[in-house]
């Protein structure tokens, strides 16, 4: 099968999408497929390579080349809007590689939409996050779950992100482009909350969307990195530095537990927001991927508190492959991963408190951490794993074929 995968962001880039796909494309390939990827290109990255049997285009659109559009000109996001000198290119690589199916990751599938109309090759996409009713991509408002999308208010939430003229374009590109999402034969939802916040909110019919999950390569494990600051006797916390993330709350209820046990949060940094290692808190930023999964396995219990909902956070299916227990909110996607009293615990979000509360019960019951981390690992295997995962979207792609 030839497989055409759209992603914004792909291999060295570093977030839960681009692993996705990353580990999704190698492994297709690994089961016999022809993957091709077409991503964003920039000056310090080849536009053409093949790694790991993947064939990869970067491809700079008209948009990257407006330096005043982005804050981090190393990571040049595409706008929600199709991009007519991206659909000129990826044009020539549709002919050039004739696809069965495009696969769509990001806001790139709209330079992909037209193209689908006119040429007719199924066209998937995996709903990762709320990013096609969200121009901030995380649907949040005053410190609360935004459940009020394509309204005015959206243009002084993404305002204090990026601007006045980036929130008026980001939310009238989102507003006009919702029609021409019906040219995707199917959506991917990483989890049943995903599925029905965008059937609610753009009116997705049902037999237009399945839930498919993420899935963790616990592969990668093999061979991990090991970082020298990793204390022997640590709770983890692994994400974005940010209050939305839960990381305050996080804090707050470690102090909470008055305990020696180290936390460790291994945490990609955020422009804005500053954490820093005190007493037995211990914060490593930008760790690579390896080492967060040697971390996994050496800490105590893994805890996600995040205000936010999650979509279907890959972090909590990397703790079950390494047979760790799960802390978890109960917004989002968590709620559906871990099984409260089963494979980790749910606690509120934003209750220090109650979290505190959580961490301590495993601290002073091992072996029960023990046996949900266990419980936690089979779940892992049936449901987030590769073997589990991959061999469905095959299906989706046949099917559709």
């Amino acid at each position: 099968m030839k497989i055409l995968m759209l992603v914004d962001f792909y291999h060295p880039f570093f977030s839960g999408i681009e692993h996705h796909v990353q580990w999704l494309c190698e492994d297709l390939v690994k089961r016999g497929h022809d993957v091709t990827v077409c991503t964003i290109g920039t000056s310090n990255l080849p536009e053409y390579e093949v790694k790991e049997g993947v064939k990869i285009h970067r491809l700079q659109g008209l948009f990257q080349k407006i330096p005043l559009l982005y804050r981090n000109p190393g990571k040049k996001r595409p706008p929600p809007i199709q991009d007519w000198l991206l659909r000129l290119k990826l044009k020539k690589i549709v002919e050039q590689e004739c696809p069965d199916i495009v696969h769509s990751h990001g806001w790139r599938l709209y330079s992909m939409l037209d193209l689908k109309k006119k040429l007719g090759i199924p066209l998937v996409h995996t709903l990762h996050d709320f990013r096609l009713f969200c121009p901030i991509i995380v649907p949040m408002r005053n410190g609360k779950i935004c459940d009020s999308p394509f309204t005015a208010d959206c243009i002084p939430c993404m305002r204090n992100h990026s601007g006045l003229l980036k929130a008026v374009l980001a939310y009238s590109a989102l507003k006009r482009s919702r029609m021409n999402l019906r040219q995707v034969d199917l959506f991917l939802a990483v989890s049943d909350y995903v599925k029905h916040v965008h059937r609610r909110h753009l009116g997705i019919e049902r037999h237009r969307i399945i839930t498919i999950p993420n899935f963790c390569n616990a592969h990668e494990a093999a061979g991990s990195e090991v970082i020298p600051e990793v204390p022997d006797d640590f709770i983890l916390f692994a994400g974005a530095l940010t209050p939305i993330k839960g990381v305050d709350i996080l804090i707050e209820a470690h102090w909470q537990l008055n305990t020696e046990v180290t936390l460790l949060i291994l945490g990609i940094e955020v422009p804005d927001y500053h954490y820093h290692t005190t007493g037995n808190i211990n914060i490593i930023r930008n760790a690579p991927h390896k080492a967060v999964f040697m971390a996994m396995s050496k800490c105590r219990f893994t805890v996600i508190p995040s205000i936010c909902s999650e979509a279907c956070a890959i972090v909590a299916t990397e703790a079950m492959s390494q047979s760790k227990a799960v802390i978890a909110t109960d917004v989002g996607g968590l709620k559906e991963m871990v099984v409260d009293g089963k494979t980790g615990i749910l606690v509120p979000p934003g209750d220090a408190s109650e979290l505190s509360r959580a961490m301590s019960r495993l601290l002073r019951e091992p072996d029960t951490a023990r046996t949900m981390g266990e419980n936690g690992y089979r779940r892992y295997a049936d449901n987030y794993s590769l073997d589990a995962v991959v061999p469905r979207i095959l299906d989706v792609y046949q099917e559709l074929i």
